[in-house]
This record gives C-alpha cells, sequence and structure tokens, in this order.
C-alpha cells in the first residue's frame, strides 16, 4: 500500500542548532517551519551539491526542482526577521547519500589506512559512505559549482554570509576530518605530490621520504587539497564569504555505526564530547544522535550550551562589530596558543603538567587557540586572564604577539621548551630593550617572571622537570609548581568539589547599569547525567559575590558564607551567577 511520507520536524530544523535542510521538505513549506522557530535570529543553512547537481556538471538553481530556489529561501527568511548563513562544505558530510556528492561523481569510495570504507550513520541509522574528494573529477566539479553558485548569489541580488566547513568527528581529544582518505585517488596524487617534492629538491632520491617523513608529507598533501577547495570557495565567494569552521557530529565516528544498535552512548559521553570539542574550537552538531537520545537532559545541555546565543556567536559576520557585552559568551579563562592538532605538542603540554591542574583548577574553563590563525590587537579587549604558548611552536611573529600582550596589561606564560635560539636571543633582547627587571625563581626549574603595569610575563623551560628527582610524586610536584605560580599571582578563583559523574561549564558576560561594582558576571551551569544522586561543594573567594541560581531542575541548595552546597537528584541541572570584582 502506498502511503505519503511525512517530514518529521527534526529531520528539517534542527533546534538549538538552528540548521534547516531545505531539501528535505517542499518549498511550500518552508515559511511555516521557519516561521516555527521562535527566539532564534540566524538560520543556518548546509548547501546540498548533490541535490542542485546529480552529475557534477548540469546546475540547476531554481529551474527543475522549486527546493533549489535559494534566493527564495533567503527572502523567506529575511521577511521573517531571520539572518540566513550558508554553509559550504569542503569534506564529505555525514548526513548525505555519498557524502553529499553528486550521484554520478561517486565512484572512488573513501578508504581508511585498514582498506575499509569510510562512512557514518545518520540519525534514522541510514548509512553513508563517502566518496573520495581527492579524485580531480570531484575536485573540477566543485569548482565549477562554486562558480555557478557565485554568479547564481551575485545576478540573485543576495545579501548572504556564507562560510566554508570542514565536517569530521572527535575522538581522543583528536578532530578526525571526512576529508581524509588512503584510496587509490589519494595514493595517486600523493604520488603526484612525491615527485613534485622530488623535483623540487633537485634530487633523483626518494629517499628523504622516510616513514616519519612520509608521515608528515600525507599532512602537507592533505591540507594543500584542503586549500585549494577551501580556496575555490574564497575566490570565487569573495564577496560574501566570512570564513572557515570545522564542525564535529556526535556520533559521526565509524564505530558508532556498529555500536549505535545497543544504544551505547550515555548522556555523560555526549555531553563530554561537546565540551571537549568546544575547548578545541570544533562546533559540535548533534545532526547524527538519533532522536530517542535528544530528550531530558541532553536536551537541556544543547540547549543551554548550543543554543541561540552560541548559534549567533558562532557565525557573527566579520564585518560588524557589534558583538553584545550584556550576553553570555563561554568562559575561558586560560588559553594554550599553539598548533591544537599537533599530538607531539599535545604531549608536550601534558608533560609540563599545565593540562592536568587546569583539569583542576580551571576545568571546563579553557580553550585552545591555534597558533596559525591567531593574532591580537591592541584595540580588541579581551576577557580571558592568562595565555599560554608553547615553545614547540614559537615563530617570530607569534612571539612578539605574545610580547605585546604582556606590555598591555595581560598574564602570558611562555615555555621556552622546543623555542628556537634565535627566538631565545629575541626574548633577551626584549628584556635589554625595555630595561625590564627580572625575578628569578627555583623551584624544579628556573623562572623568569617580569611585571609591568597589570601585565606579568612567565617565562620557564619545562624540559627541566625531566632532570629533577621526582620520580614517585612527580604530578603532585607538577601541581605544586603550578600552584606557586598561580598563587603568586593572587588569583582568587571557585573551588569545585564535584562527585564523580558531574558536568559543568562557565559562561561570562560584561555589566549592565546595574551591577557598576562589578568587573564581569560568571555563570557556572551543572549537569548531573548520572542515574544516581550527587552532590557538589563549591567555595567562592570574597571577589565573587553570588547574586542567583536559576533554572534549577531535581537539584536543592544550601548557601551558607562563600560556601553552596548543591544536591542533585538524577539528570538535575541548575546554573549560578556571580559577579566578579577583579
Amino acid at each position: 500500500m502506498l502511503t505519503t511520507p511525512v517530514i518529521k520536524d527534526e529531520d528539517t530544523v534542527f533546534p538549538g542548532e538552528n540548521w534547516f535542510l531545505y531539501w528535505k521538505t517542499s518549498a511550500s513549506l518552508w515559511k511555516s517551519k521557519i516561521e516555527s522557530l521562535r527566539g532564534v535570529n540566524k538560520i543556518i543553512i548546509p548547501i546540498n551539491w548533490s541535490f542542485h547537481s546529480d552529475t557534477g556538471d548540469n546546475i540547476d538553481f531554481a529551474g527543475t526542482k522549486p527546493e533549489t530556489d535559494l534566493k527564495k529561501l533567503v527572502q523567506i527568511c529575511e521577511d521573517l526577521g531571520k539572518e540566513p548563513i550558508l554553509l559550504l562544505p569542503i569534506t564529505p558530510v555525514p548526513y548525505l547519500p555519498n557524502g553529499g556528492i553528486p550521484f554520478l561523481l561517486a565512484r572512488n569510495e573513501a578508504v581508511d589506512e585498514a582498506g575499509l570504507l569510510n562512512a557514518a550513520a545518520d540519525s534514522d541509522g541510514t548509512i553513508h559512505h563517502f566518496y573520495s574528494f581527492f579524485d580531480p573529477r570531484v575536485f573540477k566539479a566543485f569548482t565549477k559549482f562554486t562558480r555557478e553558485l557565485a554568479h547564481y548569489i551575485s545576478q540573485s541580488g543576495i545579501n548572504v554570509s556564507l562560510w566554508g566547513y570542514e565536517s569530521g568527528y572527535f575522538d581522543n581529544g583528536v578532530f578526525h576530518s571526512y576529508l581524509k582518505d588512503r584510496s587509490q585517488s589519494f595514493d595517486q596524487g600523493f604520488t603526484r605530490y612525491l615527485h613534485a617534492k622530488r623535483e623540487e629538491l633537485a634530487s633523483d632520491d626518494l629517499s628523504f621520504a622516510t616513514k616519519e617523513s612520509e608521515i608528515e608529507l600525507r599532512r602537507e598533501y592533505e591540507q594543500m587539497v584542503k586549500d585549494l577547495y577551501l580556496g575555490s570557495i574564497e575566490n570565487d565567494l569573495s564577496f560574501c564569504f566570512q570564513g572557515f569552521k570545522q564542525i564535529g557530529y556526535i556520533f559521526g565516528s565509524k564505530k558508532d555505526i556498529y555500536l549505535s544498535s545497543i544504544d551505547h552512548r550515555t548522556d555523560s559521553s555526549i555531553i563530554d564530547e561537546v565540551l571537549s570539542m568546544l575547548q578545541f574550537g570544533i562546533l559540535p552538531s548533534t545532526m547524527l544522535v538519533p532522536t530517542r537520545k535528544k530528550s531530558g537532559l541532553v536536551n537541556i545541555f544543547r540547549d543551554t550550551v548550543l543554543g541561540n546565543n552560541f548559534t549567533d556567536q558562532s557565525y557573527e559576520d566579520k564585518t560588524i562589530q557589534n558583538k553584545s557585552e550584556f550576553v553570555f559568551h563561554p568562559s575561558k579563562s586560560l588559553s594554550f596558543v599553539c598548533h591544537k592538532e599537533s599530538p607531539q605538542t599535545l604531549s608536550l603540554l601534558r608533560e609540563s603538567g599545565i593540562t592536568e591542574f587546569v583539569d583542576d583548577f580551571f576545568k571546563y574553563d579553557t580553550d585552545f587557540l591555534e597558533l596559525e590563525d591567531f593574532s591580537w590587537e591592541d584595540e580588541l579587549e579581551s576577557s580571558r586572564l592568562f595565555y599560554y604558548f608553547s615553545g614547540n611552536d614559537l615563530t617570530l611573529k607569534s612571539l612578539s604577539a605574545a610580547l605585546k600582550m604582556f606590555m598591555n596589561g595581560l598574564n602570558v606564560f611562555i615555555d621556552k621548551r622546543g623555542l628556537d635560539e634565535s627566538l631565545k636571543r629575541r626574548l633577551e633582547s626584549f628584556y635589554i630593550e625595555n630595561d625590564l627587571e627580572i625575578e628569578k625563581i627555583k623551584y624544579l626549574c628556573l623562572i623568569e617572571t617580569i611585571s609591568m603595569g597589570e601585565g606579568r610575563l612567565f617565562i620557564f623551560d619545562s624540559s627541566d622537570f625531566n632532570n629533577t628527582e621526582i620520580n614517585k610524586d612527580k604530578k603532585d610536584r607538577k601541581n605544586q609548581f603550578w600552584d606557586k605560580v598561580f598563587s603568586s599571582l593572587d588569583l582568587r578563583y571557585p573551588s569545585i568539589e564535584a562527585e564523580e559523574g558531574l558536568r559543568y561549564t562557565w559562561f561570562d558576560r560584561g555589566v549592565a547599569s546595574s551591577e557598576l561594582k562589578f568587573e564581569r558576571v560568571k555563570r557556572v551551569t551543572f549537569f548531573n547525567p548520572t542515574s544516581y544522586k550527587k552532590k557538589v561543594k563549591i567555595r567562592y573567594p570574597s571577589q565573587f559575590i553570588f547574586q542567583k541560581s536559576i533554572d534549577e531542575k531535581n537539584v536543592s541548595m544550601n548557601n551558607t558564607t562563600h560556601e553552596i552546597e548543591l544536591y542533585f537528584l538524577p539528570k538535575g541541572s541548575i546554573s549560578l551567577d556571580f559577579g566578579v570584582i577583579l
């Protein structure tokens, strides 16, 4: 018996993330669907390349299929007071057949190092296989699509922002891009790349491609191809191009395909994955999470952490400086400025003990900023308290930025481990040129501290930790080291003793006219994703003034002077606001 397909709301609009999948519903229903999104400012519209072209050659914009009429969609959004944002992928996407490649171009399947097919399952459990973006035919068709899209947007008079994006998933502290594959197309392209490298080095010998260097060369080749796809967007759509995003999909790994049938993912694992992505600057998406998992505490967490404010901030127009200081933003009291995808860098950070220390002291209040994308200007006010630079990654440009930040009143840490000798000399010249007085402290290693106004500069070499006799109690000694460093800053920060299983995250905002006695307002939101009762104790210093609690669900509170105790029932949550006097 024939039945009419039913379009589910969660298939066309993703609440909390505001993604609108225009190809999944009739164009006649677009207005009613978008109109139903209350309190939403931005509508995120991922472009489905394969929907506009079956072959990769003939491209349809408002021709054969009315659902390809992006001008109409943009106009509907604007008429309803919404801002449409277009997303154009430069990698396979996990929620579309063939990863979003037009049907006739889906010829060379993407595989991993073991030769297994790359794929992901959508929220209904449908498995989508990926096809190689290293296939020259795919790249040629993609560049034609970006040219046609640019022509269509320009000729239609559409006023819209567009971002390029890379899809992937997050696992064990690393973002895994869906671009990566080891198919025949990749191998053929990589071989040509190696030969080009050989010619560049004017050598007939490929012995430079040792096992270690070949891994790095593969990364170089992957990055080059990614840059080519992104360059096609930047060049053709420069008039509306805003930048580049990495989007990580919960339930997006290959292992999730096999484990989804046994409902193995707990609320805790989903929350942890989102928080980890946010720490590394990756935009989380719950698009692949089955509907049955998007309820209860996960739903509360998503709306709290990935709600409309987060979407608005994530896709701010770079040409408009109107960021509201009175809206809560994710708080990041300490930022690691480094090559955040480098295993070596992350390993050195762990060895220094800093990441373990901040997990206790600044838990969920830190992030990683990519060194190559990092910039800082005098006129930009920073709400972060500390910046940490890894010497292994520093260049003259980034070292100059770090010193400039210190001179403008910020707290800067520089680990000299792996720092180039020429940069060490540059540091010494900086001391002399500015006639700076250096205070030297010896504890596990030599710490050089310099003060200038409100700014503090801490310079040390974490490799000295390995030269000290701290074998059995190495972890405790490193924690003591960092405790002494932060204590020397007279830093006051809430102490949170949370029972195992509880999760929390920090937000902050500027102050309103009625709060002028404060410098900032910080909010901490707790979640109990477990099936057990839990307790947390918060001791806060005199610089923190408790204001109020909001959004209490399955939780009770006991508040005494500078101490709050929270008692959670299963799936409980609460937010606490503090005024901060710095």
